[in-house]
């Protein structure tokens, strides 16, 4: 499902996306508390980062920089599939 899709299924969410990583989302997670959050391939991050950055930096950059940033209760999600 891309975001494309999420957006026009769910026009009424506040998502909270990460920024430059549209193409990456898998889909969206529903949790026990009613909350729908955007759901990201982790290794689809990795590799769009890697294009400006060694895999080492990249995953340094993911964890720090994406992971790290809580946004609120609809923080999105990264899968590594």
């Amino acid at each position: 499902m891309t975001l494309k899709e999420i957006l026009e299924i769910y026009p009424e969410n506040n998502w909270h996306k990460a920024d430059g990583f549209d193409d990456c989302v898998m889909g969206i997670v529903h949790s026990f508390s009613g909350e729908s959050i955007l759901a990201y391939d982790y290794y689809k991050i990795i590799e769009k980062l890697m294009k400006t950055m060694t895999q080492d930096e990249a995953i340094e950059h993911f964890n720090y920089n994406i992971v790290g940033s809580y946004v609120g209760e609809k923080t999105p999600i990264y899968i590594e599939r």
